[in-house]
């Protein structure tokens, strides 16, 4: 295992053990991803829902244009399919 794998298991366990392990796979330009813990990005959607959709729509809309579909997964070895997951 090299340095970069060792550091990474252990910032995996950390988010695992702090967040679980289903995450939240998006994009802002497609040419990179920004993952995040579920909890964290259903804390985020919650925040988005209570913004008055008139704010809302200002604040995200060049956002949204270049903003790609994300999608939820699970972190590396889990046997559970995290679309069965509710």
């Amino acid at each position: 295992m090299t340095k970069a794998d060792s550091r990474f298991h252990c910032f995996q366990a950390v988010v695992e053990a702090q967040h679980g392990r289903d995450l939240f796979v998006t994009s802002l330009t497609g040419e990179s991803v920004r993952i995040y813990p579920m909890p964290v990005w259903i804390e985020i959607e919650r925040k988005l829902a209570q913004i008055r959709p008139r704010t809302l729509h200002a604040s995200v809309s060049s956002a949204a244009s270049t903003t790609t579909t994300g999608h939820r997964t699970r972190q590396p070895g889990s046997s559970v399919d995290p679309s069965a997951a509710p």
